[in-house]
This record gives structure tokens, C-alpha cells and sequence, in this order.
């Protein structure tokens, strides 16, 4: 089911990338999030360099987000959980407190709630130098 996941998002990214900036109000938002789903799933199925790589190259972009800026904190927080669990403890709170920050840069985003508690209990994880 995850592989199958993972390949529909693949060829969403692909017919992305192909009719940027034509066919689409907002294709970067589109390819940011479809970067990001594809490093979930590939978090998921055990790829976390993949999975590192994909949030590193949509986070490049998070400036020219137009729309769909909750991306961005989402985003963040995955790649904190990714260097939490590789064991590089400095970068993961970085993107985990960037990730909490960022309401203060927009007014409110969908789920941020939620974000917002799965970021607490990830920095309450993780060990104080």
C-alpha cells in the first residue's frame, strides 16, 4: 500500500515539475507538498537519507511558498524527526523550534494545533546537552 502511495506522488511530482509554471495558480506549493509527502512515506518505508534529501530540497524553496504556507512548519517538524532519530540532536530542535515559531510569522495554519503538540512531546524525547 505505501509503495503504491509512494509511486502515485512520484508521478503527481513529475507531472508537476512538467507543466510548472503554466498549468497551475500555484505549482511550487504543489511541488513543496508533494516533496513532502514523498519524504514522509519514504521516512516510512525505512529511506531516511531519501527522505532527508526531498525535505532539504522543498525547504530551499519555502520562501516562494504562496499560498499553502502550513507546508512549511510541517515540513520542518519532519526533518526534526528525521536528524532526532539519526541522533543529531542540535539540528532536530532547530527544525522542531522553527516548526513552533512559525505561527508568529503567519496567523494561524490548518492543523496547527496538532502540530504544535506533536512538536512539544518530540523536544520532550529528545536528550539536553
Amino acid at each position: 500500500m505505501k509503495q503504491k502511495l509512494v509511486t502515485l506522488i512520484e508521478d503527481s511530482l513529475s507531472e508537476i515539475e512538467n507543466i510548472r509554471p503554466y498549468h497551475s495558480q500555484h505549482p511550487l506549493d504543489d511541488w513543496f507538498l508533494c516533496n513532502l509527502l514523498l519524504a514522509v512515506l519514504s521516512a516510512e518505508l525505512g529511506d531516511q537519507d531519501h527522505a532527508l534529501s526531498l525535505l532539504r530540497t522543498a525547504l530551499q524553496s519555502e520562501d516562494n511558498v504562496q499560498v499553502d504556507h502550513f507546508y512549511i512548519p510541517y515540513a520542518h517538524f519532519e526533518l526534526g524527526v528525521l536528524y532526532a532519530k539519526r541522533g543529531e540532536f542540535s539540528q532536530a530542535r532547530a527544525h522542531l523550534r522553527y516548526a513552533k515559531e512559525f505561527n508568529q510569522k503567519v496567523k494561524s495554519y490548518s492543523l496547527e494545533n496538532r502540530l504544535l503538540f506533536r512538536i512539544h512531546s518530540t523536544l520532550s524525547e529528545i536528550p539536553e546537552q
